[in-house]
C-alpha cells in the first residue's frame, strides 16, 4: 500500500489503521518534526520526507524495517545520532540541505548501499562513511570537501563514486582499490594529476575530471581496458598521446577547451576522424557539447 499525503491538514492521527502500509509519501507537508506514530506500521518500507522543513533536532523513534529514507530539500545542518534507529536503511537521501556535521552513528547503518548528501556543507567526508562496507552509490557533488582519506579503500563494493563540485586538490593511492568502481565523478575540483594507481581500476567505465588543472592526459587512462566514457575538457592539457584515440571500447570522448600546442591542435581532427567512423562520439571545441551536462 501506498499513501500519498499532499497537505499537513490531511496528516491522520494515527497509523495504526494501515497495517499493510509499505510506502508513505510526506512531501511538500511543511512537517517541521517526523511523525512519532510511524513505527507502528512495521511493514513499512519506503518514507519519503523532501520538501519540508525538518531539522532532525527531534528524529523519531527509528524504525526497525524501512529501507529508504528520503529527506530531500528541508533544513538539516546536523545528522544526529538517532538515525541508528534505522537499522535496516539501503538508501538515504540527504540531497539539498545544510549538513555540516554527521553523527559517528552513521556507521551501525551496516546494510546501506546508497547515500546521498548532494550539495550540502560538509568540509570532509564524514568518516561514518568509511566505515560502511556495502555501500555501492556515495554522491558528494557539491560541497567543500579538500581530501579524500586511504580509509576509502573499505569502499570494496562501491560502484558509482560522485565526488565533483568539490576543492579536492589530490586522491589518495588508495583509489585504486575499489574492484567494483565502474563510474568516477571527479569534475570541477582542484586537480592537477591523478594517482597511478587509478590504473588498477579495471572495471571503470565512466571517468569524468573535466575542470580541473591536468596538463596532460593522466597515464592511468590508457591502462583502462573497459573505458566507455572519458571527459576530459577545461583542463591545461597541451599534448596528447595519439594512443588514446586507439582505445577499442571508448564510446564518448571530451578534450573540448585545453590548451593544445599548434602541431597537435591540427592532428586532432584526423584521430578524431579515426574514433568517429568506430561509432565514437568525440568532441573537441568549445562549439560542441561536453560528455553530458553536470547535474
Amino acid at each position: 500500500m501506498t499513501l500519498r499525503i499532499a497537505s499537513p491538514d490531511r496528516l491522520p492521527r494515527t497509523y495504526r489503521a494501515l497495517p499493510a502500509l509499505e510506502k508513505l509519501d510526506l512531501s511538500y507537508c511543511a512537517l517541521t518534526e517526523i511523525p512519532q506514530r510511524l513505527h507502528h506500521n512495521k511493514k513499512l518500507r519506503s518514507l519519503l520526507l523532501n520538501h519540508n522543513a525538518l531539522t532532525l533536532r527531534q528524529l523519531f523513534r527509528g524504525h526497525p524495517s524501512l529501507q529508504q529514507l528520503e529527506l530531500r530539500s528541508n533544513k538539516i545542518q546536523t545528522v544526529p545520532e538517532g538515525i541508528a534507529g534505522f537499522p535496516a536503511l539501503k538508501r538515504l537521501i540527504f540531497t539539498n540541505n545544510e549538513i555540516t556535521q554527521v553523527s559517528p552513528a552513521l556507521a551501525q547503518l551496516q546494510q546501506l548501499t546508497e547515500v546521498a548528501f548532494y550539495n550540502n556543507r560538509l568540509t570532509e567526508v564524514p568518516e561514518a562513511l568509511y566505515q560502511i562496507g556495502t555501500l555501492r552509490e556515495i554522491d558528494l557533488y557539491y560541497n567543500q570537501i579538500e581530501r579524500l582519506s586511504p580509509l576509502v579503500a573499505n569502499w570494496t563494493h562501491v560502484e558509482v563514486l560522485y565526488l565533483s563540485h568539490n576543492k579536492f586538490f589530490s586522491l589518495p593511492h588508495e583509489i585504486g582499490s575499489l574492484p567494483q568502481l565502474k563510474e568516477l565523478y571527479l569534475s570541477n575540483n582542484r586537480l592537477s594529476e591523478l594517482p597511478p594507481t587509478l590504473a588498477q581500476l579495471t572495471t571503470l567505465k565512466v571517468l569524468r575530471v573535466n575542470n580541473n588543472y591536468l596538463n596532460e592526459v593522466p597515464a592511468p587512462v590508457f591502462e583502462l581496458p573497459f573505458l566507455e566514457n572519458l571527459d576530459i575538457s577545461r583542463n591545461k592539457i597541451t599534448e596528447v598521446d595519439e594512443r588514446l584515440f586507439g582505445k577499442q571500447n571508448l564510446k564518448i570522448l571530451a578534450l573540448v577547451g585545453n590548451e593544445w600546442d599548434v602541431m597537435v591542435r591540427d592532428r586532432l581532427p584526423g584521430w578524431a576522424e579515426r574514433l568517429r567512423k568506430k561509432g565514437t562520439i568525440v568532441h573537441l571545441n568549445t562549439f560542441e557539447d561536453s560528455v553530458e551536462a553536470d547535474r
